[in-house]
């Protein structure tokens, strides 16, 4: 993946800019994350797919289907939002757990996963054993959080998709 290090994330600046009306400036967008998905199926030659986004990837589904809904079989859209900000705002404890200092060690980002399920998550999916191991893996495999705050510049810059997903025609299901 491409790394943008030399861009400091600023989700505060994003954050002011949309309060005031103004575009925020970020280093990408989810159009062009949906591009980099693009990619994926075309290096792999496949030339149409049904694809499911989560969170933040369900916004980038949204996008592709309003984008390119020619490369799309079906779109399935979990635990996401249109962009709208009137509707579908994470609650108060789950905003401040996604705006928080990141952590800054294996351990404290392992802790951060644990209370972001219990926050936004399915009490009868946590086997606490299985996320340790899943969440200490994506730690070791590239923890960066100054990535994880670009990708959030990208989602609070975004300006809504409702409009835009009522033409969609992209078979799709909606699960949140």
């Amino acid at each position: 993946s491409t790394s943008f290090d030399h861009v400091s994330p600023d989700v505060a600046g994003v954050m002011a800019a949309r309060a005031e009306g103004r575009a925020p400036v970020v280093p990408y967008t989810l159009s062009d994350m949906a591009a980099d998905a693009l990619a994926v199926l075309d290096g792999v030659g496949v030339e149409a797919a049904h694809v499911v986004g989560f969170s933040m990837g369900g916004m980038i589904v949204q996008t592709l289907a309003i984008e390119h809904p020619e490369r799309l079989l079906s779109m399935t859209s979990v635990m996401s939002s249109t962009g709208d900000l009137d509707v579908g705002q994470p609650a108060p404890e789950a905003r401040d757990l996604l705006l928080a200092p990141p952590p800054t060690d294996r351990e404290a980002y392992i802790r951060r996963q644990f209370e972001s399920i219990r926050t936004w998550g399915t009490p009868a999916g946590y086997d606490e054993v299985r996320l340790r191991a899943v969440h200490g893996a994506v730690y070791d495999r590239c923890f960066a959080p100054d990535g994880q705050a670009r990708q959030l510049m990208a989602v609070l810059a975004a300006p809504s998709r409702t409009e835009a997903l009522g033409s969609v025609t992209v078979p799709a299901l909606v699960v949140h």
